[in-house]
């Protein structure tokens, strides 16, 4: 496991509202101090949270490898299940892999616009928001901070297919933390879905040069927005990568 649980579980006093956050199905084995982060940051702020069952795989993996009539199945079962919780009080839905989030935010591109499933799953998209985008208005002026010295990797999936660029870097500064600028910070890590597994090599260049910039600062801590980046900056690496969110629950 990458990180451990290392707080204790809160629930919200006051309850202003209810989220359904997409638990994923790496994340939670790999690295469970992410969801728990999440879960005692929304509950802070007077959010109950409900999180999905590692079962429910968004379909980014399938679709990764061409596989589109098993993602479908798990496209639909999810988009079903999805909107019957948001029919009972759910607000919004939370991703905080990037990865997850901008699949999520594609379901409707899966279907013909003729599909039934075609405007439901214009519904879970339109619901969907990276805890970045569900953060950044809130007052997180009591939360418990991580005083750490940073380094930020923005993901492909966050800056360039969610169009979230700066987004987190802008909350973190808000925050006081002082992240260094990156550069190259527009290329990818070489995690990249499956890529890493098909095209080792070259996925191993690009992880070298972004380490390199990563470190150029000398940071206690990288951070990230995407398990799939975290767990492949993280291997063979001296400097502990984290998810943000986990400067946030300290």
């Amino acid at each position: 496991r990458h990180s451990k649980v290392k707080t204790a579980a809160i629930k919200p006093q006051t309850t202003i509202g209810k989220v359904l956050l997409l638990g994923g199905c790496v994340q939670p084995a790999l690295a469970p101090n992410i969801n728990h982060s999440v879960k005692n940051i929304l509950a802070k702020l007077g959010y109950e949270t409900v999180e999905t069952p590692q079962k429910e795989c968004c379909g980014a993996v399938d679709q990764h490898l061409s596989a589109n009539a098993d993602a479908l199945i798990k496209i639909k079962h999810n988009i079903d299940q999805w909107l019957e919780q948001l029919s009972t009080g759910i607000d919004v839905i939370i991703s905080t892999a990037s990865g997850c989030g901008v699949m999520v935010k594609d379901y409707s591109h899966m279907f013909e616009e003729s599909d039934p499933y075609h405007q439901k799953a214009i519904q879970v998209s339109q619901k969907t928001q990276d805890i970045a985008e569900f953060l950044v208005d809130k007052d997180l002026s009591k939360l418990n901070l991580e005083k750490v010295d940073i380094s930020y990797h923005e993901p492909c999936t966050l800056q360039h297919g969610q169009q979230l660029a700066g987004l987190v870097e802008s909350i973190l500064k808000s925050l006081g933390y002082k992240p260094a600028a990156v550069k190259d910070s527009h290329i990818c890590c070489g995690s990249a879905g499956t890529y890493s597994i098909f095209q080792p090599k070259l996925s191993q260049t690009l992880k070298i040069n972004k380490l390199e910039h990563l470190q150029a600062s000398n940071p206690q801590m990288i951070v990230t927005a995407n398990i799939g980046c975290l767990m492949h900056l993280q291997k063979g690496n001296k400097t502990p990568v984290k998810h943000w969110v986990e400067l946030l629950d300290k």
